[in-house]
C-alpha cells in the first residue's frame, strides 16, 4: 500500500503558562492508500492517525488512535480495524476490527510450505471474522513493566475445493473462535517513542491458548515468547539497529492464527515487520527464529510548530525460520529498503518495497519476489 497525508492539523510552541496549566495538544493525518500483491490483488483505502500530549511535550504521544479501511477492487480482501494507544502510569493498547477474503491463500505451516511459489491451489478459500485484543502494562521500575493481554478471534471458514486448506485440512479449516492470555515482562530504555535513537527494548512473555472449533472438541496451546530490539547511534545522522526474536508454541493452533505472533504486539507475519518479504496469509508458523538488522540515515526535520516533520531513510535485512512443529524449515531471508517520515515527532509513515525468496515445488533455485506496502510502524 501506499499513501499520501491529506490532512494535518495541530500546533507546538508551548510558554511557561501553558506547560503549567498542561495543557493538551491534538494532530493526526489522514492517509489515502492504493497498493497491490500477489494475494490479494489492487486495493484501495485509508488510514489515519490521531494523538494528543501536553504542548510543552515536543516528541511522542499520550494518546493515539489508528484507523485503517481496506477493500481490494475484487472485493477478494478487506481490512477494517480502530485501535487506541495510551500511555501514562498504566499504559494500554486496543484494537478491534474485521478481516475477510474471498481469495484466501493458504500454502501450509512452516518454512518448507512458505517458500515455494504461489500456487492456484492455495487460494480460493472464504475466510472471515472479527478479532480484538487488549493489553496493560504497569511499571514496576523506571526502565521494567509487567503487561498482560488477551487476544480473541473468531473465523468462519470454506475451504475451496482441491486446494491446500481442504487437502492438509489444519486445525481451524471449519472455523470457530480461539482466544489465548498472555503474561510478560518488558525492559524499556529508548530514548523516544516512536523511532528511538538509542536505547534497547526487550520482553519476554508466556501464554496460553483455548480453542473451540467447529466439529471439534476444545483444545489448548501453550506458547513462550523472547524479544530483545537495540538502537545505536553513529554520529548525528545515523542509527543503526538490531532485533531477535524467538516465539513457539506447542499445541493445536488454527491455522488463522499461525500467521500471528506472540508477544505484546502481536506482529502480523509476511505484513510489514518480520517476514515482510513474503506475504500476509501464506507466511505461517507455530514458532520462528528471526534476527532483523536496519540502518537508519537522518536526512532532515523541518521543525516547524505547525507541520513538524522529520525525514529518515531505512535499509533492512533479516534471516528467520517458521517452524512446522519441531521443524525449523528452510531459512527465510528479507531485504528491503523505505524511506521514513516522523510527523509532529508521534505518527510514522514508511511506504516500504521488500523482496523473499522462494522457489517452485522441486527446484533448489530460489528467486526474489517483491512485497509493497505502507507501514505506521518500523521495520522493528
Amino acid at each position: 500500500m501506499i499513501g499520501l497525508a491529506l490532512a494535518a492539523w495541530g500546533g507546538e510552541g508551548p510558554s511557561r503558562a501553558e506547560k503549567d496549566q498542561d495543557q493538551m495538544i491534538w494532530s493526526g493525518v489522514l492517509v489515502p492508500l492504493f497498493g497491490a500483491n500477489t494475494q490479494d490483488g489492487f486495493g484501495l483505502g485509508f488510514g489515519g492517525e490521531v494523538f494528543t500530549r501536553p504542548r510543552w511535550q515536543m516528541e511522542g504521544y499520550k494518546l493515539k488512535i489508528t484507523t485503517t479501511l481496506w477493500v481490494t477492487t475484487n472485493l477478494g480482501y478487506t481490512s477494517d480495524w480502530f485501535q487506541v494507544d495510551r500511555r501514562g502510569d498504566t499504559d494500554w493498547l486496543g484494537r478491534a476490527g474485521f478481516r475477510g477474503w474471498s481469495n484466501h491463500a493458504f500454502v501450509g505451516v512452516g518454512g518448507d510450505r512458505v517458500e515455494l511459489v504461489q500456487s492456484p491451489r492455495e487460494v480460493g478459500n472464504v475466510v472471515y471474522g472479527p478479532f480484538a485484543f487488549l493489553g496493560i502494562s504497569r511499571p514496576v521500575t523506571f526502565h521494567d513493566s509487567l503487561f498482560a493481554q488477551a487476544n480473541y478471534k473468531t473465523y468462519f471458514v470454506e475451504a475451496g475445493p482441491d486446494g491446500f486448506l481442504a487437502l492438509l485440512r489444519p486445525h481451524g479449516v471449519d472455523g470457530g473462535t480461539y482466544v489465548d492470555f498472555t503474561l510478560g515482562v518488558e525492559h524499556d530504555t529508548t530514548d523516544r517513542w516512536p523511532m528511538p535513537h538509542r536505547g534497547v527494548r526487550a520482553e519476554t512473555s508466556a501464554r496460553v491458548g483455548i480453542s473451540a472449533m467447529r466439529g471439534d472438541h476444545l483444545s489448548g496451546l501453550v506458547g513462550a515468547n523472547a524479544e530483545a530490539i537495540g538502537w545505536y547511534p553513529v554520529g548525528s545522522h545515523l542509527v543503526v539497529a538490531g532485533r531477535f526474536v524467538v516465539d513457539k508454541t506447542v499445541g493445536r493452533r488454527p491455522f488463522f492464527e499461525t500467521d500471528t505472533g506472540g508477544g505484546r504486539w502481536r506482529d502480523e507475519l509476511g505484513s510489514e515487520q518480520a517476514f515482510s518479504g513474503y506475504g500476509r496469509t501464506r507466511t505461517r508458523g507455530d514458532g520462528m527464529v528471526a534476527g532483523m538488522v536496519e540502518v537508519r540515515p537522518y536526512f532532515f526535520r523541518t521543525n516547524h510548530s505547525f507541520l513538524d516533520l522529520e525525514f529518515h531513510g531505512s535499509v533492512f535485512a533479516e534471516q528467520g525460520w517458521l517452524t512446522q512443529g519441531w521443524d525449523a524449515g528452510p531459512p527465510l531471508p528479507t531485504v528491503g529498503f523505505a524511506p521514513e517520515v516522523l510527523f509532529q515527532g508521534a505518527i510514522q509513515c514508511r511506504p516500504f518495497l521488500a523482496w523473499g525468496w522462494r522457489r517452485e515445488p522441486g527446484a533448489v533455485r530460489r528467486e526474489p519476489v517483491s512485497q509493497f506496502g505502507i507501514s505506521f510502524v518500523d521495520p522493528l
